[in-house]
């Protein structure tokens, strides 16, 4: 064999080597991986189930948190199972823009409330275009992804086609289920709708809370906590945000009632679940759990 013909042939065997590598740290593990990335502003999550679907919320203010999705995907795989949109406020669908131009979303699930926001008419158009299925949520557009189930809570009914003077009560609210473990994601609702979920008997009881609308003192009240009894909870704050999240009064409502938090202005938050236990990853940090049962 020639000099020039054995480089060329080892550049190959190690490339091949190498991406065989990726794909089997990108295989499956059998666990649910729930990750909560850093944005300078807003809301933007993943959720990976133990049989490989990929279901994102939201997309951030920006660009920022878009290098995060492309991590957790390789560059053949640019399918996402399943868009999950809260609202259409900026800090949530800029970056879901992002998302739904630069991979190949199969659903998506929204409110389809009025908003006269150039991004969200673009937002709708490009799924469109796509022919992507849009689906109006309510409290019977609950999703199964194998062996995850996502129970929608809020809205009760369609609130598509609707004109809201502020769009953060019309967030989509919902409980993920995997085996004993439960996890409430409440988008940027306020006390007023809170309220609506406690008083209609809605099970709130979860392991892991995401704090509603940043920790801002507009939500996350007693009652609703003392309902939800989350073990821990979870702070989507930007490190670059314009406003004052989280709260100190909501942080110190979190302490009295004991319920650790942790907040992704300190770096992404991973969620790593099986059958019997969670663990919360952050850097450096772990703090595992039993699934409440």
């Amino acid at each position: 064999m020639k000099p020039s013909q054995f480089s060329l042939l080892s550049i190959v065997l190690c490339a091949f080597t190498f991406t065989g590598w990726h794909v089997s740290e990108r295989m499956p593990d059998e666990k649910l991986h729930i990750h909560v990335f850093e944005t300078d502003e807003g809301d933007a999550m993943l959720i990976k189930t133990p049989e490989g679907h990929f279901i994102t919320i939201d997309g951030g203010i920006n660009r920022t948190a878009i290098s995060s999705f492309f991590r957790e995907k390789w560059f053949w795989d640019r399918k996402i199972d399943l868009l999950i949109l809260t609202h259409p406020d900026s800090d949530h669908i800029n970056g879901a823009y992002e998302l739904l131009q630069s991979f190949a979303v199969e659903k998506i699930l929204f409110t389809g409330v009025q908003k006269d926001q150039e991004i969200y008419k673009n937002f709708i158009s490009l799924a469109k275009e796509k022919n992507i299925p849009m689906v109006f949520a309510d409290q019977w557009s609950d999703i199964q992804a194998g062996s995850v189930f996502l129970d929608t809570v809020y809205p009760l009914t369609s609130l598509a086609e609707k004109t809201v003077e502020a769009s953060n009560n019309t967030s989509i609210i919902f409980q993920l289920r995997y085996f004993n473990f439960e996890m409430l994601f409440t988008g940027d609702i306020e006390a007023d709708k809170e309220k609506i979920l406690l008083t209609n008997g809605t099970p709130l009881k979860s392991d892991v809370l995401k704090v509603a609308h940043h920790g801002s003192n507009t939500s996350s009240s007693l009652p609703f906590l003392k309902s939800v009894q989350p073990k821990s909870a979870i702070f989507s704050v930007g490190q670059k945000t314009r406003f004052p999240h989280p709260a100190p009064a909501i942080v110190q409502r979190f302490t009295d009632l004991q319920i650790p938090t942790w907040n992704t202005k300190n770096g992404e938050v991973e969620i790593v679940v099986d059958a019997d236990q969670f663990c919360i990853l952050q850097k450096k940090e772990e703090k595992c759990m039993k699934n409440e049962g």
